[in-house]
């Protein structure tokens, strides 16, 4: 009785083994989705940032250029209402505010094009971890149902083997 006993403890430790190693490998699957998930996630999001940079920079490079507009019509207005000609060094000025208020503007834009390239490099460093750990992951559980499969292996043969003695006794 004891030799049967001894197999079918045998028995069920190999398939403790096993199934210990598919439950792993079957966690490692699902961390895998995640990860996979949570990549694609990080990559909506850096094109979503991005995109957000680039709306805000258009936005405040219009309202510079207005503001810019109103300040040079302002003083052209003044120049005109007290006389001066606009020539000379009071057109050097002019042109001076002009090229500054460009410049403004597409100071502004350029460093919302920076945020954007930033937000996208950021996402795609997410991404790429993410989905790093998510191939870390899979390969963690296949080495551990692989183990339990080898681990399964060398129980069962010691297992018989002293279960046949047990029966031959």
């Amino acid at each position: 009785m004891s030799g049967f006993l001894l197999a079918a403890s045998t028995g069920l430790s190999v398939a403790s083994q096993i199934q210990q190693g598919r439950t792993v490998a079957k966690q490692a699957a699902f961390q895998r989705t995640i990860s996979d998930q949570n990549a694609e996630f990080a990559t909506e999001l850096g094109e979503r940032n991005a995109q957000a940079a680039l709306n805000d920079a258009g936005v405040e490079e219009a309202r510079s250029r207005r503001d810019s507009e109103r300040r040079i019509a302002s003083a052209t207005a003044r120049a005109g209402a007290s006389g001066v000609q606009i020539s000379g060094s009071p057109l050097l000025a002019l042109v001076d505010q002009v090229t500054e208020a460009e410049e403004d503007a597409l100071l502004i834009r350029h460093g919302g094009e920076q945020t954007a390239i930033n937000a996208r490099i950021d996402a795609q460093t997410q991404s790429r971890d993410f989905r790093i750990r998510g191939s870390v992951a899979t390969f963690e559980g296949q080495q551990a149902k692989q183990e339990s499969i080898g681990q399964a292996g060398g129980t069962l043969p010691g297992g018989t083997a002293k279960a046949i003695n047990r029966f031959n006794a």
